[in-house]
């Protein structure tokens, strides 16, 4: 699998509870999507990091191993976010 981004790995349903939660915490927002940008495998995140992206996607922290859940792990997968992504945008736009 080419190097993606976490932030390009992230599975779509994930992509859009961080778009809800950075609209309460843009701040947080902004760091989270940095990181996301920076890293391309999540044991590449600090245990903080990987905390703050499980509580905005997932809305909860509680179990560490969920970040294996969130993002994409094969190139079926990432291409699958790209169309999910795509799919939900164009039902927001009717």
């Amino acid at each position: 699998m080419q190097n993606y981004t976490l932030k390009q790995k992230l599975k779509a349903k994930f992509i859009v509870n961080l778009e809800i939660n950075g609209l309460k915490y843009p701040q947080n927002y902004t760091d989270i999507i940095k990181n996301l940008c920076k890293h391309t495998r999540v044991g590449d995140l600090k245990i903080s990091e990987a905390l703050q992206v499980l509580e905005h996607t997932l809305n909860d922290s509680s179990d560490l191993n969920d970040i294996y859940t969130i993002f994409a792990t094969t190139e079926e997968e990432v291409k699958q976010v790209q169309t999910d992504l795509k799919s939900y945008i164009n039902t927001k736009k009717l």
